[in-house]
C-alpha cells in the first residue's frame, strides 16, 4: 500500500458519557431466565437484544412472546420491507423489546432506547469482544 498513514485515536474521547457496561457469564442454560428476570426488574424505556445468528433470533423472540414480552425481531432472513416496517414500529413504540443481529446495529437511532443487552455474544477470555462495544457505542444505550 502507497502512502499510508498512522491514525492515533485518544482512547478516552471514544467514550460515550453516561454509559456503563456489565459482563456477566452465565451457562447456556440459564441465559433466557437471566434475560427475563433483567426485563422483568430493570427499569428501562425500550432495549435491544442484540445475537450472533438469524437462528437464535428467532428462537428468542418465540421464546420472548410465550412469556408476553411482544418482542419485534430484526435480521437478514427477512425481507427488506418486512425490515423497515418491523424498524418503524419499533421506532413508533410498537414493543419496548427489538431482537435482532448485528445486520440492525449500524446507523441506528432510537432516541428511547437505554438499554443494549449482547445476548449469545460469543466471548474470548471473558471479555468483551471488540464487536460488542462497538454495538453499544453505535446504539449510544446502556446495559
Amino acid at each position: 500500500m502507497q502512502n499510508e498513514i498512522d491514525i492515533f485515536i485518544d482512547e478516552g474521547k471514544l467514550i460515550l458519557h453516561g454509559l456503563a457496561q456489565f459482563f456477566v457469564y452465565i451457562p447456556e442454560n440459564k441465559k433466557f431466565e437471566k434475560l427475563t428476570h433483567l426485563l422483568d426488574t430493570l427499569a428501562f424505556n425500550q432495549t435491544i437484544i442484540f445475537v450472533n445468528k438469524v437462528d437464535r433470533a428467532r428462537k428468542l423472540t418465540e421464546l420472548l412472546k410465550q412469556k408476553l414480552f411482544n418482542p419485534i425481531c430484526i435480521h437478514s432472513s427477512l425481507k427488506q420491507e418486512e425490515r423497515i416496517r418491523n424498524y418503524d414500529s419499533f421506532k413508533a413504540n410498537g414493543s419496548r423489546i427489538l431482537v435482532a443481529t448485528d445486520l440492525f446495529g449500524r446507523g441506528i437511532d432510537i432516541e428511547r432506547v437505554n438499554l443494549v443487552i449482547n445476548y449469545g455474544t460469543l466471548f474470548n477470555n471473558l471479555r468483551f469482544p471488540s464487536g460488542s462495544r462497538h454495538l453499544l457505542a453505535q446504539s449510544g444505550s446502556s446495559w
